[in-house]
């Protein structure tokens, strides 16, 4: 530990970059030095692939994304590989892309999402994200160029979601679509349930 303590913080943040978010999150209990340099890193990936997780990666984040000095952020990758029990509820995940992540991330220029959701969250009322009352975030105009959106389902938010994020990123490169290869079994499954 004494050959990390004399590394300068931003050399410590480049190496905390290169470790899955939650490793950098935890360092910050090694030391008082270490409590905040996680929130500085360029990547932050929070990718559940456990069956049943519960509520923890979604708390995590929750509890972890606003402490962020978003404005470091470069990559942001979010996933949930799960069909029959989402991790990831949809209104916490436009609440992290609309008011979090995008407004708070000027430097952001790549976006990966694969957020496999299983459609039974029907309370849920979806942002409109172009009816106006949403500001374009400064990383659409100035940073985004890269896009990866999987599991694709087609729902009206996403289609506005896509369309917004096309519409108003001035420097997108590349953008990628991957659509829900699980909805034809997915529906066969829900109508077999009746």
């Amino acid at each position: 530990m004494d050959r990390i303590s004399g590394l300068s913080d931003e050399l410590l943040v480049k190496i905390l970059s290169s470790l899955p978010t939650k490793a950098s999150v935890s360092t910050s209990v090694l030391s008082k030095r270490w409590e905040f340099l996680w929130m500085h890193v360029a990547k932050l990936e929070f990718v559940n692939n456990h069956y049943n997780p519960g509520p923890a990666i979604q708390d995590f984040i929750n509890k972890n994304l606003p402490l962020l000095r978003a404005s470091t952020i470069e990559i942001f990758r979010l996933e949930s590989n799960h069909y029959n029990l989402c991790s990831f509820q949809a209104q916490d995940v436009t609440r992290w892309l609309a008011s979090t992540l995008l407004h708070d991330s000027p430097k952001l220029k790549v976006l990966n999402l694969k957020v496999s959701s299983s459609g039974r969250f029907k309370k849920y009322e979806p942002v409109n994200w172009n009816d106006g009352q949403i500001s374009v975030p400064s990383c659409l105009l100035e940073s985004l160029e890269t896009l990866e959106f999987a599991e694709y389902r087609g729902s009206q938010e996403e289609r506005d979601f896509v369309s917004f994020i096309v519409k108003n990123a001035c420097r997108l490169k590349s953008s990628t679509i991957k659509p829900c290869t699980y909805i034809e079994t997915f529906s066969s499954s829900e109508s077999n349930d009746d």
